[in-house]
């Protein structure tokens, strides 16, 4: 998909879908254009999704024609379970790529509840090129309006990293009643964040 590409899987309320991505080669890829930002939204606005990547499958979301300075008001995102929606994302020996100005990965947000498994040798990249000043990367997992959201990395990577700027991991973000739970485990479980001033928290 080109220009202003948006995946959207269980969107709304009544809505329930599925995707899948299964075998080497196989891929969803979505290129922006412009300004506006390249979305992944699955569970949102009361509806139910579930994706899955596996077996050497890829997501790919990037803009490389963005401009420093668009990525501080909105960036390139995978959202999963927001405003009341159950978002379920699945990436097993596989991969997810996501590299532009401003990346941002939100599990559980506003209400919404999500769970993302990464697992059995897969990698998670989260990625900002932006200049100094730009928004950054980040993974936040629960965040705002009672959202509920999990990560686990299962024998797998994750990576946050911000060329100029702040790259970092929130769990549990900006109301009492959000809740974010994280689980690495596994001998060759990682979560990497490489930026300009980086945080957990």
């Amino acid at each position: 998909a080109t220009g202003n590409p948006f995946l959207g899987i269980g969107r709304s309320a009544g809505g329930n879908g599925t995707g899948l991505v299964d075998g080497v080669g196989s891929k969803i890829e979505l290129i922006g254009t412009n300004e506006s930002a390249t979305i992944v939204h699955v569970g949102r606005d009361g509806g139910v999704g579930l994706l899955t990547i596996r077996n050497g499958g890829n997501l790919s979301v990037s803009d490389p024609n963005a401009t420093n300075g668009s990525g501080s008001a909105s960036g390139e995102n995978i959202t999963v379970g927001r405003n009341g929606g159950n978002g379920t994302m699945i990436v097993d020996n596989a991969s997810v790529t996501m590299d532009s100005i401003g990346s941002f990965l939100f599990v559980g947000r506003d209400g919404g509840t999500g769970s993302v498994t990464i697992k059995n040798n897969a990698s998670f990249l989260v990625s900002d090129h932006g200049a100094a000043g730009d928004a950054g990367a980040n993974a936040t997992v629960g965040w705002n309006g009672g959202g509920s959201g999990s990560l686990t990395i299962l024998d797998s990577q994750l990576t946050i990293h911000s060329d100029n700027n702040f790259a970092g991991m929130f769990v549990g973000r900006d109301d009492a009643s959000t809740t974010g739970n994280l689980l690495v485990s596994g001998a060759t479980a990682q979560v990497n964040i490489t930026g300009n001033g980086n945080e957990t928290g």
